[in-house]
């Protein structure tokens, strides 16, 4: 979706290695961070292919880097196993079990439902549409804008929206290549804090979400993670006893605020 690196799903067929101890506490921590970031990123703008869908099912090595640097950042509270939490159970557990339970042409179907849709997806994956009620409205034009003054560009081909969820989580991978957090930082409380937890939250309660839920149950973990390195409050999701047809349907809730 973002120029400046291989747009999504170039790298589907992989989890992120380890990076080099040699490189610094410091140094590795910010890759574990980038790589978590390019892996939601991957899996909220495509259904796994079937290499991802094995490594995610796989048993994880005994030394995970990622996932121990994960727990390592979440804030207090993190074993609470419930979605409705940002800090809800082990995201990356109930992933692993997903996978290893979903068939490529079930998560294939997953990933239309709640996405595509015949004419919509059950979620919307914008932030315009989360802080405006509209899609293409002044977030996306106030996002463009910075990412011209940081000089990343959509790739070529691409048509969706620069405020998709994916390419929000992308861009923050390439800040997060630098040596300092100070970009990454201004980017996340801007673009991600304000709407991503709730649309996640949305997700894991959508109507056809199985596979993704536990993905929602990640993606929340993650968030909650990075911003407690950030320093940055996360934007709460709406509460869990909202009506049955807001959870199937949750752009009725949103659009109420309007």
């Amino acid at each position: 979706m973002i120029g400046r690196r291989t747009g999504l799903g170039q790298e589907g067929g992989r989890l992120p290695d380890r990076v080099d101890d040699a490189a610094g506490v410091e140094q590795e921590e910010r890759a574990l961070r980038r790589d978590a970031c390019l892996l939601l990123a991957r899996l909220l703008s495509a259904p796994p292919d079937a290499a991802l869908l094995e490594a995610l099912g796989a048993p994880p090595p005994a030394d995970s880097a990622l996932e121990s640097n994960s727990a390592r950042q979440s804030p207090d509270g993190q074993q609470r196993g419930d979605v409705d939490s940002p800090h809800g159970g082990d995201g990356w557990s109930a992933l692993r079990e997903a996978a290893a339970a979903t068939g490529l042409e079930a998560v294939a179907e997953e990933f239309q439902a709640l996405f595509i849709g015949l004419g919509s997806g059950e979620v919307v994956p914008y932030a315009s549409f989360h802080l405006t009620g509209n899609l293409n409205d002044t977030p996306l034009a106030d996002l463009r804008d910075e990412l011209r003054a940081l000089g990343i560009e959509r790739s070529a081909g691409n048509r969706e929206p620069e405020d998709h969820a994916a390419a929000l989580l992308e861009c923050l991978s390439l800040l997060l290549d630098s040596s300092s957090d100070d970009a990454a930082r201004t980017f996340f409380g801007r673009h991600i804090a304000s709407w991503m937890d709730p649309f996640l939250a949305d997700l894991a309660h959508a109507r056809s979400a199985s596979f993704y839920c536990a993905v929602a149950r990640l993606g929340r973990q993650l968030l909650a993670s990075e911003a407690a390195c950030l320093g940055i409050t996360l934007a709460k999701a709406r509460p869990a006893q909202a009506s049955q047809q807001e959870i199937e349907d949750p752009r009725m809730a949103r659009a109420r605020r309007f």
